[in-house]
């Protein structure tokens, strides 16, 4: 499929979202996404799996195989004192599941002409394992559950390898539909982006500030390839300790 198909059928998959504004989508999110997380943790979990946060929230790469060790999914426990998951003051649930209002604008302004609709996370979560036919296995059985788009395993510029998949989820209360996230990566690839979210988010700000690397400023450029080479390292550590199906993957 060419660019262009591949956006008409994400636009077709996406109308299920009809919400008027960000407002109104975040409010939809804070309702569903216990239920979404229930239903994803429950198909990780019954795999043998387990699901954790966005990496800019959670601390398991601080932690090591004693946070690993902690459950499918931790909801604001503490390990030796510290937080392994915080807790989003405005949802009372776990920060990074739901999307902010200001998030949502944002993101819809850079990517998709302001159309919140086309923004395909409001709600998200992870699933963690090992191999590539483990994430192949997962995502089959959540598409057999839910209406999915499956990117299939994938690795970005920077060497972030994973599985991506939107789902169409419906509230099972209030009859409310979205769509939804679920990256699918290794433990490794997940602590190395933990490692890399402060890279991340500087690159990510500048793009959305000018629109693209060739229009950034020349005295932000070696800022950039900075954050650029550290997070490639960060993932090309981590490709040490993933299963070698994985490295069969190229982008």
């Amino acid at each position: 499929l060419t660019k262009t198909d591949l956006r008409e059928t994400q636009n077709a998959f996406n109308s299920v979202q009809q919400f008027r504004n960000a407002d109104e989508m975040f409010e939809a999110s804070r309702r569903t996404n216990p239920y979404f997380q229930k239903d994803i943790n429950k198909i990780a979990g019954d795999s043998g799996h387990r699901t954790v946060g966005n990496p800019g929230e959670t601390n398991i790469s601080r932690f090591g195989d004693t946070a690993e060790r902690e459950g499918k999914l931790i909801w604001g426990g503490r390990l030796n004192g510290e937080e392994l998951v915080k807790i989003d003051d405005i949802t009372g649930q776990p920060l990074g599941q739901i999307k902010h209002t200001k998030r949502i604008n944002e993101k819809a302004a850079h990517k998709y002409g302001d159309n919140i609709n086309q923004v395909t996370d409001p709600i998200r979560t992870r699933i963690l394992v090992n191999s590539v036919q483990e994430a192949e296995d997962v995502g089959r059985k959540i598409g057999n559950q839910f209406e999915t788009i499956n990117s299939g395993p994938q690795v970005n510029d920077v060497g972030m390898r994973d599985v991506k998949l939107n789902i169409r989820y419906r509230n099972p209360q209030t009859g409310e539909s979205m769509i939804a996230e679920v990256g699918i990566t290794t433990r490794a690839h997940h602590k190395a982006a933990e490692k890399a979210h402060t890279e991340y988010n500087l690159v990510r700000s500048l793009l959305r500030e000018y629109g693209s690397f060739n229009k950034m400023p020349d005295h932000l450029v070696p800022y950039v390839d900075e954050s650029m080479e550290t997070m490639e390292k960060l993932f090309k550590e981590a490709d040490k300790h993933i299963d070698k199906s994985w490295l069969n993957i190229s982008n």
